[in-house]
């Protein structure tokens, strides 16, 4: 496979402003990194941070931001939209060139001149030569060993630990890289570095690695950021904070720099909506922290638990009065029969607690994506009067009569007027045949009349609409990875 046209385009740039940076770390799996699979971790030096954060903005990659048990100074997450493919590239960027626990990267390593001044390029981007990776590839892994919680993670890496070395350490490599201890490490001999090495080549002995990594600490311990009791106390929070993230909350805890964003998928049933906001979901997932809602069918509330039990009972009792009957009588009557009996109370009722249902939804939604999360919602209420999942009635139909129910139809629409707005609307159309084919396919319950069904749901599909949203129509009968990276491509320049 070839490098993504991004990882191209943007490296080429840096080498042609002659930007100061390598990609640091993990140069065995380089290959697979420039196709979009893993971070690239570049070390970019001071003098070049405002170039390199120029070009970061050129090519619309954005800054994700870590929640505070998880943030290390001077290292940011940044993602960029590959547009060819809509594959994510991840570039883990380090102005500072900092290490130590596999959790908590509590020392500024003192080898950043060594591994920027003696670096050339490999694929189009500059990496360090062998002997200086493996100097401080070995510096890293010993350091990582310092504690019970790291060396969990260490057992986890432990096969990709032996690739990295066997990758790095030929006898030549091994040489040189003893060569530059006076240089750049004067408190270890080739001796104790040999000692690390061998305890890097064989199956993991905790007390072993942990004897030899303490030593390492003290070693560069002037190089700390935090004193030895603040640096476990981190530690062992940021474990308990992983912990909790990868079996109860099983999101990510990074946000969006810019913030959060409230994106709907709108459209009949059989438009696709489901399939398109599963893939969206999954591709931010690897980034950000992403919440799914469905505003279409919005969870009971302290209003209408109770009410909402009887429900399967009125149905079965009342089958005339189920929102869906009551649509298609109104996309089949007459005007007459739309200020008729048609809207009964208990139709009225069951609107307002539908109505109460969604703002609860949609406005905790706003008030997620305004604290910086990404929401996405299938199906949203729509702000015109007929429209999906909208006002049913309008309170005029019953200006010259029943005071009561043109009550309730105001209370409907107060509610409705007082929901929050989306940032995103993808509207989502597909040919009635399609639909027909889809719905038949996942064996959708229907009337009696399926098409006339399909057209009252499209009819009621077409009066959607949210002034000042902006609202991108999608023609889902195209292939569904053009699709896709389309709508990808709309959410990255929005987000």
């Amino acid at each position: 496979m070839n490098t993504l046209l991004l990882i191209k385009d943007f490296f080429e740039t840096l080498n042609s402003r002659q930007i100061e940076y390598c990609h640091w770390k993990s140069n065995h799996s380089l290959k697979s990194f420039l196709q979009g699979e893993g971070d690239l971790d570049l070390l970019v030096s001071g003098s070049s941070r405002k170039e390199f954060e120029s070009a970061l903005s050129e090519f619309n990659f954005k800054l994700a931001v870590s929640p505070a048990w998880e943030e290390t100074v001077s290292v940011y997450h940044y993602y960029g939209l590959d547009e060819e493919t809509g594959k994510i590239v991840h570039l883990h960027i380090y102005f500072k060139l900092l290490s130590g626990g596999m959790l908590i990267k509590n020392y500024h390593l003192p080898f950043e001149r060594l591994l920027l001044d003696r670096s050339n390029e490999l694929d189009g981007i500059k990496v360090p030569d062998k002997a200086s990776e493996l100097l401080v590839f070995v510096v890293r892994k010993i350091l990582e060993c310092s504690s019970a919680p790291d060396y969990l993670f260490v057992i986890r890496e432990e096969e990709n630990i032996k690739r990295e070395f066997n990758w790095l350490s030929d006898l030549e490599t091994l040489n040189q890289t003893k060569n530059l201890l006076p240089q750049y490490l004067p408190k270890i001999t080739p001796l104790i570095f040999d000692e690390y090495i061998q305890a890097l080549q064989f199956k993991p002995k905790f007390f072993t690695r942990l004897s030899l990594s303490k030593k390492l600490h003290k070693v560069f311990s002037e190089n700390a950021i935090n004193a030895p009791i603040k640096n476990k106390e981190l530690t062992w929070k940021k474990f308990f904070h992983l912990l909790h993230q990868k079996f109860i909350s099983k999101k990510q805890a990074y946000n969006f720099c810019r913030g959060g964003t409230l994106i709907a998928f709108v459209g009949a049933d059989g438009s696709g909506k489901s399939t398109h906001i599963s893939r969206i979901e999954n591709w931010l997932t690897k980034m950000v922290f992403v919440n799914r809602i469905h505003t279409g069918l919005p969870p009971a509330t302290w209003l209408t638990f109770f009410p909402r039990l009887f429900l399967p009972v009125f149905r079965k009792l009342f089958p005339s009065q189920r929102i869906n009957s009551v649509e298609l009588k109104q996309q089949s009557g007459n005007n007459q029969k739309k200020k008729d009996t048609s809207y009964s109370i208990l139709f009225l009722i069951r609107s307002i607690m539908v109505a109460f249902d969604q703002k609860q939804l949609a406005n905790a939604a706003r008030y997620s994506a305004d604290s910086g999360k990404i929401i996405i919602s299938d199906r949203y209420p729509s702000a015109a009067l007929g429209g999906m999942d909208g006002p049913r009635v309008d309170p005029s139909f019953f200006n010259n009569g029943a005071p009561f129910k043109r009550f309730l139809a105001r209370i409907e629409k107060k509610i409705y007027n007082s929901i929050s707005k989306p940032d995103l609307v993808f509207k989502l159309t597909i040919p009635l045949e399609l639909t027909l084919q889809r719905l038949a396919e996942r064996k959708e319950e229907m009337d009696d009349e399926p098409e006339k069904q399909i057209r009252c749901r499209q009819s009621v599909m077409d009066k959607w609409e949210i002034p000042g949203v902006p609202i991108h129509d999608i023609d889902n009968s195209a292939p569904l990875e053009d699709v896709q990276r389309k709508i990808k491509k709309i959410i990255w320049d929005s987000i």
